[in-house]
C-alpha cells in the first residue's frame, strides 16, 4: 500500500455576532467543501481538514479529519464578540500535534475572514510571538 503525504488544512471561522449575516452562507459552504473533496479522489487521499470556530472563545468543531469519513459537517451559530487571540491560541496548540505525524509533510492555514476588529489586545499564547491589535 502506497503512503501519500498528508496535507492538513485548518479552516478558521469567525462566528461572532458581527458575522451573523454570513453564517447561513458559511453553513452552506461547509457541506459543499466536503462534496468537493469527496468528488476529487486525489484531494480525498491527501487532504485533512479541521474546523475552528471563534468568537469570545475558540472551539475545535471538527478535529483534523478525512472528509471522506465525516458523516456531517458542523453547523455554525453566531455568538459573542471577536477574539482573534482565542482562535490563534487554539490553532497554535493544534499545529504541532498535526505536524508531528510521520506522514504529515506540510501545514497550511486558511486566514480567518472576519467582519470586525478584534476586541482584545492581549499577548498571544506562551511560546508564540507578538500581540494582536
Amino acid at each position: 500500500m502506497d503512503s501519500y503525504p498528508i496535507f492538513p488544512f485548518y479552516v478558521v471561522i469567525d462566528v461572532s455576532v458581527s458575522m451573523q449575516s454570513y453564517i447561513g452562507a458559511l453553513n452552506a459552504e461547509l457541506p459543499a467543501l466536503q462534496v468537493a473533496v469527496q468528488e476529487d479522489p486525489i484531494v480525498g487521499d491527501i487532504a485533512r481538514f479541521g474546523i475552528i470556530a471563534f468568537s469570545d472563545e475558540a472551539e475545535m468543531l471538527l478535529p483534523l479529519s478525512d472528509l471522506l469519513e465525516v458523516s456531517h459537517m458542523p453547523t455554525l451559530q453566531p455568538v459573542g464578540g471577536t477574539n482573534y487571540a482565542a482562535a490563534f491560541e487554539l490553532l497554535y496548540q493544534a499545529i504541532p500535534t498535526t505536524c508531528s505525524g510521520s506522514n504529515s509533510t506540510a501545514c497550511r492555514c486558511i486566514d480567518p475572514q472576519c467582519s470586525s476588529s478584534p476586541m482584545d489586545s492581549r499577548p498571544l499564547a506562551a511560546g508564540s510571538s507578538g500581540t494582536l491589535r
